[in-house]
């Protein structure tokens, strides 16, 4: 069953949502005109909603443009509250933003992010979700004349995104984990120094009063074609020996309005909280899932998937404390048909020889943990369907307001 074109108040009954609360009410609630733009955060993503028109019920029908596909969406007025329903056959994506926190002339709205199969008589909190009432601006590529021109950066790592100023190049500055418009000598967590070689930029991260403790974001000149931000290696020279990659580093104007995420390094056992977001890579497509606050009576974590096919997220931890250890990945579709990525600390290689894959350097380049994909369609039996992977995006988004 599709959803019914006649009214967004029809879909929030569809949905589970009373007549009550679904009337147009409260007047103080921004609304999209025909042709306006918003952007919207669900799911630890970054889509924009564009209006298309206003239906009888006083609501927005538009689309939603959000990892990388456009889906038919709405905005609801309702009395108690502002909801954004991002609509698909099997379900829907909802962002909840409360009537306390509604007035005609606000711009930043926070709210609760769920996600609601059809045939599922409950609904699945997905984190955090925020609404813009504008648009995203459009951000251009950084010139490589910007590192020389551009003073103030903003460092994402696998350590977390980081301000760095400095005075020029060569010249030693400050870093710290404030923003960058607050970054002053009593919070600046160390010194950095910027300088340029025959490859491209470096930008030394001396950290505390140990000046043999260093991170080094590495960027080369060639190849860098990211919109609003220049990507490079991360690396640790603190430990005896060669250097050791920690991954990967974006740096961009301390403007830029969008954080980029860049995946942490994983360790084992996997840690898992609310509010993270994961990307597993399967035989059947590649998914982005945020956990949410609630858990299943057995304590696994629950949440949502937004990827090729909508899903409920499930991660499961099985055989604790025993040396066959593992996570189960679960994304179940409104045909109760489950997609899961086993994943152990160990893995087979060739000829059949098990190794910890988080001791090797091959983790350190994609930040991905490998493991095993298993299908199991409704009423049927399990079976492996081949290789694949996960991996946790540390994203600002989650936390952090855009700034634009």
């Amino acid at each position: 069953m599709q959803f019914i074109h006649a009214s967004a108040m029809t879909l929030t009954l569809l949905l589970g949502g009373s007549l009550a609360s679904a009337q147009s009410g409260s007047q103080n609630q921004p609304h999209p005109q025909p042709g306006a733009t918003w952007t919207v955060v669900l799911g630890g993503q970054v889509g924009q909603y564009t209006a298309k028109e206003t239906d009888s019920d006083g609501d927005s029908v538009g689309t939603t443009t959000i990892g990388g596909r456009s889906i038919k969406s709405y905005v609801i007025h309702m009395n108690d509250q502002l909801r954004l329903q991002i609509s698909e056959t099997s379900g829907a994506w909802l962002c909840d933003v409360p009537a306390t926190a509604l007035q005609a002339s606000t711009r930043d709205l926070t709210g609760q992010g769920t996600l609601s199969l059809r045939n599922q008589k409950t609904s699945s909190p997905v984190g955090d979700c925020r609404i813009y009432t504008r648009a995203l601006p459009t951000r251009a590529t950084v010139p490589w004349s910007a590192v020389t021109s551009n003073l103030e950066w903003e460092l994402d790592t696998p350590e977390g995104v980081l301000a760095v100023r400095w005075p020029k190049l060569d010249q030693l500055g400050t870093w710290g984990k404030a923003p960058v418009g607050s970054l002053t000598a009593s919070n600046a967590s160390g010194q950095v120094l910027a300088f340029t070689d025959k490859s491209g930029l470096v930008v030394a991260l001396m950290r505390g009063t140990n000046r043999a403790d260093y991170r080094f974001c590495t960027v080369e000149q060639d190849g860098q074609s990211g919109p609003g931000f220049l990507t490079g290696r991360y690396v640790d020279t603190s430990t005896k020996g060669d250097p050791k990659e920690l991954g990967t580093c974006a740096l961009r104007p301390a403007s830029s309005p969008l954080p980029v995420s860049v995946s942490g390094i994983p360790t084992w056992p996997l840690p898992i909280s609310p509010n993270q977001v994961w990307e597993m890579g399967t035989p059947q497509g590649t998914f982005v899932g945020m956990v949410g606050t609630r858990k299943t009576s057995d304590g696994d974590f629950t949440g949502g998937w937004l990827g090729s096919q909508l899903g409920l997220l499930q991660i499961n931890r099985f055989d604790v404390g025993t040396r066959d250890e593992g996570v189960l990945f679960l994304h179940q579709t409104d045909q109760d048909d489950l997609l899961a990525c086993r994943v152990n600390q160990t893995v087979e290689f060739a000829a059949g020889i098990q190794r910890d894959q988080f001791a090797g350097p091959g983790i350190l380049l994609d930040q991905k943990v490998k493991g095993d994909a298993i299908s199991l369609k409704s009423g049927g039996k399990a079976e492996k369907i081949g290789e694949c992977w996960v991996r946790r995006l540390v994203t600002p988004l989650v936390s952090e307001g855009l700034r634009f």
